[in-house]
């Protein structure tokens, strides 16, 4: 027979419904407070957080994660038999792995890998300190192959915010690890702050940050979904006058990004004011472009933009304007780096409309004895293929070599039949017709009969 239901034994049974049951629901990563920092809701106990991707605020029961902190990264779920979310630990998205009394790190499968994590000289605001800002220690190369050490240090960076406006402030360090502030010019609010008004690098002085500053501000924030008073620079890396460089570096004063086994700076020549992007190997190592794609329809290319006028008022493009060269070859002579000496380059065959987009490809080379190039095929818009007319016969000519001559003196009558070379092809209607050569003359179409 059952058991009888006492008083006793029902007292439990509703005990234990009422419970929190064991086991988590529906968990995910949010950030604490609203986008414009506020973190607590008015209600005891309650605060908000927004979701990671789309922003969405939610309010959640909150009895672990600090309320003066926006922008902290935190767990939230419900527990089973529980319709209200939760937050269940919180990390921070600097810090080491959560401590004691927070979620284990192994408790879900998400991992997040912040570009902080692995680039050096980071600065970070300190929660709750105002313009404080932490710096963390890094090791700087300095010319000679010695090293410098930026210390775990803090900075103030009240005494930087102008009484009126807004402005940048940017925190460098020299080879031996000394930190600079160096301020920006002021504008009359921080809504009209722009790139422009980041002050420029220290000539041997590595950036790590620009640092908004405005009037009326009281908390520094660096908040990668919302409110963000930091531009990273450290990606940007001057020319520090070292010997050898074993790291992506951008040359400020010569505008090269450079990748590889680098010795020098300025790197390889280019013209003036050119935005140029350089892979070096050294002794041996060729360095290489590989674009992969994969799928039935598609396949990797390399695109050129081109129009007349400039950037900002942008014109149709105009007859025998270049749109695109490629492959352009220069070489060390023993004396100095050459200019280009051979390339292969698209030309607009007439001007550009919206229904006339014509284009011919031009091969240029440089022959020996000479430093000039000379074109030597064109692949007209219209299909057809040229070579330039020679007036006379090549001093060498290579194997197999075709070129079209033209005779100066004792010159053959056009159409008259140079030779018995038995080039022969069937016509439409399958007769076997002679091949004939056809040349732009000045204008005039040429046709010689090979018999």
């Amino acid at each position: 027979m059952p058991t009888p239901l006492t008083k006793s034994r029902f007292r439990k049974a509703i005990k234990s419904v009422s419970k929190p049951q064991s086991g988590w629901l529906d968990e995910s990563d949010k950030v604490v407070g609203k986008a414009d920092g506020t973190i607590l809701t008015g209600i005891a106990g309650m605060i908000y957080v927004r979701d990671l991707q789309n922003g969405q605020v939610l309010t959640v029961y909150n009895s672990i994660a600090p309320t003066d902190r926006p922008g902290l990264i935190v767990r939230v779920g419900r527990l089973v038999g529980e319709s209200i979310y939760r937050v269940k630990g919180m990390r921070d998205s600097y810090s080491a792995p959560a401590a004691s009394g927070q979620i284990s790190p192994h408790s879900h499968n998400d991992l997040f890998i912040n570009r902080d994590r692995f680039l050096p000289f980071l600065v970070l605001p300190i929660d709750g300190s105002g313009h404080v800002v932490q710096i963390y220690a890094d090791v700087i190369p300095k010319p000679g192959g010695s090293f410098g050490l930026i210390q775990n240090q803090t900075l103030d960076l009240l005494s930087h915010v102008p009484a009126t406006g807004a402005r940048f402030a940017l925190i460098e360090a020299d080879n031996n690890g000394t930190i600079y502030v160096i301020d920006g010019s002021v504008v009359d609010a921080k809504e009209l702050l722009t790139l422009a008004n980041i002050p420029s690098v220290t000539s041997g002085r590595r950036p790590s940050c620009a640092v908004r500053l405005f009037d009326s501000q009281t908390q520094l924030y660096r908040d990668l979904n919302s409110i963000n008073d930091f531009i990273d620079l450290r990606m940007f890396t001057p020319d520090l006058g070292l010997t050898t460089f074993t790291e992506p570096y951008y040359d400020a004063v010569n505008k090269v990004f450079a990748i590889g086994d680098i010795t020098k700076s300025p790197l390889y020549p280019s013209p003036l004011g050119q935005e140029t992007i350089h892979f070096v190997g050294r002794n041996e190592n060729s360095p290489a472009l590989i674009l992969a794609a994969f799928g039935a329809s598609v396949a990797p290319f390399i695109t050129g933009f081109k129009a007349d006028g400039t950037e900002e008022s942008p014109t149709n493009i105009k007859a025998n304007q270049p749109i695109f060269r490629i492959a352009r070859a220069r070489g060390y002579d023993g004396s100095a780096y050459s200019d280009t000496e051979s390339e292969i380059v698209f030309y607009a065959d007439g001007d550009w409309s919206a229904t006339s987009h014509p284009v011919r490809i031009e091969f240029w080379t440089t022959p020996v004895g000479s430093t000039t190039q000379t074109l030597v095929l064109t692949v007209h818009s219209n299909g057809t293929v040229s070579y330039p007319v020679k007036t006379s016969d090549p001093s060498s000519p290579i194997d197999g070599a075709m070129w079209l001559l033209r005779e100066t003196t004792g010159a053959h009558a056009d159409g008259e039949i140079m030779g018995a070379l038995g080039m022969t092809y069937h016509g439409d209607t399958g007769a076997v017709q002679p091949l004939k050569l056809s040349v732009n003359d000045n204008g005039t179409t040429r046709r010689i009969e090979f018999a």
